[in-house]
């Protein structure tokens, strides 16, 4: 549990929020100024879209990640699978800055980007360019990722069956 950020390994987490920090960034100065080429911004995506999906894989084939997943499943289902349930933004434990959702710089970056990527949307129906679209989406998705991942430090089984070996 040392070498791990965000449930995944320390270099693989910083590399992400790097990525992360940088669609925030880049997202506002691709559709408020020129100060980005076309090209510039096609890099940024093409390296988005390589964090998301090696980040993708990594989450997917870890199967301790998927236990933390399906156990954050139940415990928001509170044992009715069926029935939905309306979480408060302001929950303190799953609500946009809760326990369960990420520490450190993670909740604000996923908001950030998730205003970036509504406004892009807004935009883009005013026939704007899709590149600075995709850049939020794919920072966007990259926090949700590392929101899942980072279940796995919080799950109890993990480290339970560190304690028995």
């Amino acid at each position: 549990m040392r070498g791990r950020l965000y449930g995944l390994g320390r270099p693989l987490a910083l590399m992400a929020l790097l990525v992360v920090a940088a669609d925030a960034i880049l997202f506002p100065l691709a559709l408020f100024t020129d100060a980005l080429s076309d090209d510039q911004l096609q890099r940024a995506l093409y390296a988005s879209a390589f964090a998301l999906a090696v980040v993708f894989l990594r989450v997917v084939l870890d199967p301790g990640v998927q236990r933390a997943v399906m156990a954050a499943n139940l415990e928001l289902q509170q044992g009715q699978p069926f029935k939905p349930r309306w979480i408060s933004p302001m929950d303190p434990t799953w609500g946009a800055f809760g326990q369960r959702m990420g520490y450190g710089v993670l909740p604000w970056l996923r908001l950030v980007l998730l205003v970036e990527f509504v406004v892009g949307l807004v935009l883009l129906g005013v026939s704007r360019t899709p590149p600075p679209v995709l850049l939020a989406g794919a920072g966007l998705g990259l926090c949700i990722l590392l929101t899942m991942s980072q279940l796995k430090d919080q799950d109890g089984s993990e480290t339970e069956r560190a304690d028995e070996s």
